[in-house]
């Protein structure tokens, strides 16, 4: 297990003893109406409805307009006090959302996850042919979960998309799963709501590490929804 420092240990104690974490995208109104993309927000939850951490995207206007999911950027992860919990960056890539030739490096989705200005692990998406998958890493470079995404991703079909997350010794731990809202919040907005279900007992890097790829398959796969067509209020739970 990677070892943390004292003050990391500190801010990444938000995560401990969590079984599920909701991650809810704040809806924008030029987003919904004009069809301008704005820097994501969110906002994060335990399972009980209680605020543990707001989310802020840093970019800029041109690329958020240009490059949509394929746009550099750094997510800022800040506590009630407004101390940054974590960082989350992810660089530029050519191929915008899923339909991408994953296993060219250069294609290839990454998230790199930061606390106190150290690199704690990485997420990065994996050269599949049939099912997008992810490998997530801590900073030793050892793979500690393969998360697979579901092979269909199909707003219409009225359901949440489950992302289910293996450890290494192949036994599914826990899931990430973006809900469905309702056709009317699908239809006006592509603000996503995720619950990320996990152990109680897992590390707090390994729930931060998880966290953190709730981000990654948000861009991937769900922001360049066309406004016209998916206008008004998303999100994504992790869970097992």
């Amino acid at each position: 297990m990677e070892q943390l420092d004292e003050n990391q240990r500190q801010f990444l104690s938000v995560f401990k003893n969590l079984g599920m974490i909701i991650v809810k995208q704040e809806a924008e109104l030029l987003e919904a109406f004009i069809n301008f993309e704005t820097a994501n927000q969110y906002r994060v939850y335990d399972e009980i409805g209680r605020f543990l951490l707001q989310v802020g995207e840093e970019s800029d206007c041109l690329t958020r307009q240009c490059c949509t999911s394929g746009r550099a950027h750094m997510l800022h992860v800040m506590d009630n006090n407004l101390n940054e919990v974590l960082t989350l960056r992810s660089p530029w890539r050519p191929c915008m959302g899923p339909f991408c030739f994953a296993c060219c490096d250069p294609c290839s989705h990454q998230i790199h996850v930061y606390c106190c200005n150290k690199r704690i692990g990485y997420v990065e998406e994996s050269c599949s042919l049939i099912q997008y998958t992810f490998r997530v890493y801590r900073d030793d470079e050892n793979p500690v979960f393969t998360i697979n995404a579901p092979l269909c991703r199909w707003d219409a079909c009225c359901c949440d998309d489950v992302y289910y997350v293996y450890d290494y010794q192949g036994s599914a731990v826990a899931q990430i799963r973006k809900k469905f809202a309702g056709i009317g919040k699908e239809v006006f907005t592509d603000a996503d709501t995720f619950g990320v279900q996990l152990p109680r007992h897992m590390h707090v890097l390994d729930k931060a590490l998880l966290f953190a790829a709730t981000f990654l398959i948000d861009f991937m796969f769900y922001e360049n929804n066309n406004k016209s067509d998916n206008m008004m209020d998303r999100g994504i739970q992790i869970g097992r």
